[in-house]
């Protein structure tokens, strides 16, 4: 990786609507992350998407707003459970849930991330925990930056 995208600084540039997709560990604005070293900021609504910067945050609002209004609606963070689960009921809870937020929204998708923010929201890899809930601290990849684990299954380790 080279140029503006894996600087540290802010900048204005946006992913283009064509490429856009979801990545949980990365802004959802200029799709930047911990690749970067940037810190990022959940939405205090959905606590799902995160921004590198307040501008990002700002930029995304229009798209974001109906979405991250149905989800917190479906999901209420105080409610949501830090159990452990298998795969398949994880992925009956997802569909459930995208189920109650497409009804919400009446299927609005003007975003292509509205389901895949749904699917494949912060999670621990291992034990499918939410990292919505707080106590559920979650070590991102620092190869792909792509899928993340929560400190007590990371603990559960065992060297190759």
């Amino acid at each position: 990786f080279k140029g503006q995208w894996m600087s540290f600084s802010n900048f204005t540039k946006t992913m283009h609507p064509m490429y856009d997709s979801y990545h949980p560990y990365s802004c959802n604005t200029c799709k930047r992350g911990s690749l970067q070293k940037l810190n990022l900021v959940r939405c205090s609504g959905c606590k799902v998407v995160k921004y590198c910067c307040k501008d990002h945050q700002k930029k995304d609002w229009s798209f974001h707003k109906h979405w991250c209004k149905a989800f917190a609606r479906v999901c209420d963070i105080e409610n949501e459970s830090d159990e452990r689960v298998e795969a398949a009921e994880w992925k009956r809870r997802q569909d459930d849930t995208n189920t109650k937020i497409m009804s919400i929204m009446m299927g609005d998708l003007r975003h292509s991330n509205h389901l895949q923010m749904a699917y494949f929201q912060p999670h621990c890899r291992r034990c499918f925990r939410s990292g919505r809930v707080p106590c559920v601290d979650l070590v991102v990849c620092p190869s792909c930056n792509g899928v993340a684990v929560c400190k007590s299954c990371l603990g559960n380790e065992q060297p190759t």
